[in-house]
């Protein structure tokens, strides 16, 4: 009796033991099975979608790297000082989650495409955060966050567009409105005070930290003044009038010291106005006739006294580009380790049409900036009003996004173009220089 047991008992043993061992056998044949037969009956179906998936994240890894790097310019450019730094600051880690979440789905697309064997049910496109809440701007997107009594947005709060935006910041009745971020596919990084969901600009907080630059002609040296003078008229009489004289001044290099920001628009400043000089760009030429006479004596004592130095040539629209690029080489000055040259470029709407439009304008800038360019290699720097970046230069798009721009925009806000100068103000003091000095803050 006891035989028989511990037989049924071997057995059954046994049995089991056969079929937990047989078990993972069977699903890996049963896999294989399907794995093998899914090509030959899905018409090419499987292989399709792994293409559009792949295309799909490799757009999406195009959008995330260009966001990174303005991410990553942003955060290198400013101080933690200026207004919603910390929302840049977290959006920068949200944004290497992302970017590693579609690096790892992209390496999985690409296995799938060599071997055709991956199961896309458990492999869904990556969205920048779970989705929040939803809320009444759900036709455009998601948004998480504060509301007010009738469900509108209303404090702070994040909005994922379908379309890819990100915004994360204030609102006010379902309006962007106050402090906030932006993020756009294919578009700069936008962060600043919004109004009525439209952008108003970056305030900057300004500090001694920043790099304080100007830029000098013959303007520094010499004023015109009206003064009071003896004139004399007929049969030897003397009579007094107002006539019109020119006071020359000196620059004391020993003393610059930014002691005012000007007073044409409202800033955001930290302490006392009373910042170093660190770079200092001086007019050379104008067209193909104009020279600025203190130019050679003002570019020595600017490199001696240990500042960066620049020149800069101010275009016009009366002779060919290539002439004053030649005219501005045969007048200037470049060695090591000084800022690129800048061409100014200032016309009117009434010289851009004697020209004959905004293509002959731009002909003429590539061939002043062309004959420089190859004759000092390095490339130029555009000044420009925020006026004309809107106007006209947005139609040259080979300028705008291949060279630097340094612009000068005289308003409360920070310009919204990738640029490496801004002159904020035309009217602003320099310890050591008479009268009113352009001052400019680099990037």
């Amino acid at each position: 009796m006891k035989t028989k047991k511990k037989k049924c008992l071997w057995e059954a043993t046994t049995c089991s033991m056969l079929r937990l061992w047989l078990l993972p056998l069977t699903i890996t044949l049963l896999w294989a099975c399907s794995a093998t037969e899914t090509p030959r009956t899905d018409n090419g179906q499987y292989a399709q979608s792994i293409a559009t998936e792949l295309q799909n994240t490799d757009s999406l890894l195009t959008i995330a790297r260009a966001t990174d790097k303005d991410v990553r310019y942003y955060l290198r450019t400013h101080t933690v000082l200026d207004n919603g730094f910390d929302i840049v600051a977290g959006f920068e880690n949200k944004q290497k989650h992302r970017l590693d979440s579609l690096l790892q789905r992209y390496e999985q697309l690409l296995k799938a495409t060599e071997f055709q064997a991956l199961n896309l049910a458990g492999h869904t496109t990556h969205r920048w955060q779970e989705e929040p809440q939803r809320s009444p701007l759900d036709s455009l997107g998601t948004y998480s966050g504060d509301r007010d009594i009738t469900g509108q947005p209303s404090g702070y709060g994040i909005f994922q567009g379908y379309d890819g935006e990100y915004y994360e910041g204030e609102w006010q009745h379902g309006e962007r409105d106050g402090v906030g971020m932006s993020v756009t596919p294919g578009k700069r990084l936008r962060l600043g005070e919004w109004k009525d969901s439209k952008f108003l600009g970056e305030r900057i907080t300004y500090t001694p930290d920043r790099t304080y630059g100007i830029d000098i002609s013959r303007y520094q040296h010499e004023q015109e003044k009206m003064v009071s003078k003896r004139v004399k008229v007929r049969r030897g009489r003397y009579v007094t009038k107002k006539v019109k004289t020119v006071v020359h001044h000196s620059i004391d290099w020993d003393r610059l010291r930014v002691t005012s920001l000007g007073t044409y628009s409202k800033k955001k400043i930290v302490g006392e106005v009373d910042y170093p000089v660190s770079f200092i760009y001086i007019k050379a030429t104008e067209g193909t006739t104009v020279r600025n006479a203190y130019f050679a004596t003002d570019y020595a004592n600017s490199r001696k006294h240990g500042y960066k130095t620049g020149a800069y040539h101010f275009f016009s629209t009366r002779t060919a580009g290539k002439s004053q690029g030649y005219y501005f080489l045969q007048n200037t000055r470049y060695n090591k380790g000084d800022l690129p040259p800048v061409l100014d470029i200032e016309p009117t709407d009434a010289q851009i049409r004697s020209l004959g439009g905004v293509r002959f304008l731009f002909a003429n800038v590539r061939g002043w900036i062309h004959v420089v360019e190859k004759k000092l290699g390095v490339k130029p720097v555009l000044y420009v009003s925020n006026r004309f970046v809107n106007k006209y230069l947005v139609q040259a798009p080979d300028l705008l996004h291949n060279y630097d721009v340094w612009i000068a925009r005289y308003g409360e806000f920070r310009p919204d173009v990738n640029l490496i100068s801004w002159q904020l103000c035309q009217d602003g003091r320099v310890r050591g220089i008479y009268g009113p000095v352009d001052i400019s803050v680099m990037f």
